[in-house]
């Protein structure tokens, strides 16, 4: 019943301010770390504006992300879109590039903020992104996004935006269609060889 009760909180504080397109996010405390505060998402022409603001028992630097699903269904180790660690007076600003508001608004997101680099799986504050179902999110990979670490304002490279990935399998079947089409074209070459011949010996014949 708290679990429920803390993320109906959430949805009905993450809300649109409205004055300037922003919206303001409930994060709440998890598993009673005493963490809590608040996160505002603004657009702005290089990207959307992440700033997190906490209060409580905060030690040392703590790493954020973006996350796909809510807070109580999200997976801990597998972030989107990085953010400034939030440092030991509870702040960090990130200016995300290349992504909107609509973008991170699109599908269930979350702010989460973990207890240290060297703990991932603990989460000490997590926020619910309220959904409007526009814009188009393009996931990063945990691999393009990387984990922990950052400087206010700056966020490693997302890897958010079109792109065309090749495994190994289509790089298989991409170098047998090449061989197929060698031997396609030394067939023909030697089906043209014989047919000379042949005129050739009918000529002689003759």
């Amino acid at each position: 019943m708290l679990l429920v009760g803390s993320s109906f909180r959430s949805a009905l504080a993450a809300q649109d301010d409205g004055s300037d397109g922003s919206v303001t996010v409930v994060m709440d405390e998890f598993d009673g770390s005493g963490i809590s505060g608040t996160a505002t998402l603004t657009d702005s022409p290089d990207g959307v504006v992440v700033d997190i603001s906490l209060e409580g028992n905060i030690v040392g630097s703590h790493p954020a992300h973006f996350h796909e699903g809510t807070c109580d269904t999200m997976d801990p180790l597998v972030p989107v879109y990085p953010l400034a660690d939030v440092d030991a007076d509870g702040k960090s600003v990130t200016t995300v590039p290349d992504v909107t508001l609509a973008d991170v608004t699109a599908v269930p997101f979350v702010i989460n903020v973990h207890d240290s680099l060297a703990e991932l799986p603990v989460i000490v504050s997590c926020g619910n992104i309220p959904v409007t179902g526009e814009g188009d999110a393009v996931a990063a990979t945990p691999e393009a996004t990387g984990v922990g670490g950052g400087t206010p304002g700056e966020v490693p490279t997302t890897g958010v935006g079109s792109a065309i990935g090749m495994d190994d399998s289509n790089s298989a079947v991409l170098i047998a269609l090449g061989v197929l089409a060698v031997a396609l074209a030394v067939a023909g070459i030697s089906l043209r060889r014989l047919e000379g011949r042949a005129n050739t010996g009918s000529d002689m014949a003759i």
